[in-house]
């Protein structure tokens, strides 16, 4: 899709922006084996249709584009097709979120991951792990690193933090959802840690996660207990910016769709 206007994405995550035929290509690079050998055939496997339940079903499919990232030269890679799809769309302007993390499966370590993204073309780079959240149980707190993991989530950034000073401008924070009774604690845990932003990204209804929003529905009254609780958040002025703000998956009629998400605008 070409913008007719200069286009921003605030929240971009560069494995989950690869598409299909950016996989395969990925896949050459390191002679890594796919489920499939063209983009048709190869959709399937990294997109989610109704039958997407849980965010854990979700975040099964980066599994494939996952697995084509694990080298210097592919991240690299990943990163320039990107970039150039993003400049042919028109965006003047792109936050890309990255986990370092995620990439050393075969070896790399976290420092040899950013610097991939650095020689990739990346100057500012943002982390942003589901946030730990103190009360939160159940599908809530099975996508999220625990409180006992906080501390070497910070120890790990502040050592890339001083290994690329002067090459790349580099940011922590964490995706966190608004639950009204936990959220006050979740900040009271958090000002202990040089957590410089939080990203509002409401995957669940509440701490007990009973209802995951990116499960599809036609139920309107889910989709307006999303808008409310996505705009008491923004309210609370704690977050910087809203993540995928159309997470809930509304499938009924687009009239009632249009009304709630425009409240968001």
């Amino acid at each position: 899709m070409s913008y007719k206007f200069p286009g921003i994405e605030l929240h971009l995550h560069l494995d989950g922006a690869m598409t299909p035929e950016m996989l395969l290509q990925l896949a050459a690079v390191d002679g890594v084996s796919l489920p499939a050998d063209t983009p048709e055939a190869l959709e399937p496997f990294v997109t989610v249709d109704e039958t997407c339940t849980s965010l854990v079903d979700y975040l099964e499919r980066f599994d494939v584009t996952l697995r084509v990232m694990q080298s210097a030269r592919a991240i690299s890679e990943a990163v320039r097709l990107l970039l150039g799809r993003l400049v042919s769309q028109g965006t003047i302007y792109a936050e890309i979120r990255f986990a370092p993390q995620l990439h050393c499966q075969r070896g790399l370590t976290q420092r040899e991951a950013v610097q991939a993204a650095v020689d990739g073309g990346i100057r500012i780079l943002g982390m942003a792990d589901h946030c730990p959240y103190p009360g939160v149980s159940g599908p809530a707190a099975g996508v999220r690193m625990t409180l006992e993991q906080t501390q070497g989530y910070f120890d790990s950034f502040a050592a890339l933090r001083d290994a690329f000073a002067g090459q790349v401008d580099l940011h922590i924070g964490f995706e966190a959802e608004y639950f009204p009774d936990l959220f006050e604690g979740m900040l009271d845990f958090l000002a202990d840690y040089p957590c410089e932003y939080l990203i509002l990204g409401q995957h669940f209804d509440s701490g007990e996660g009973a209802v995951y929003y990116g499960r599809p529905t036609d139920d309107e009254a889910v989709l307006a207990r999303y808008v409310e609780q996505v705009i008491r958040g923004i309210e609370s002025r704690r977050f910087a910016y809203v993540a995928h703000p159309d997470l809930c998956r509304f499938v009924g009629d687009e009239a009632v769709e249009r009304k709630h998400y425009l409240a968001l605008c």
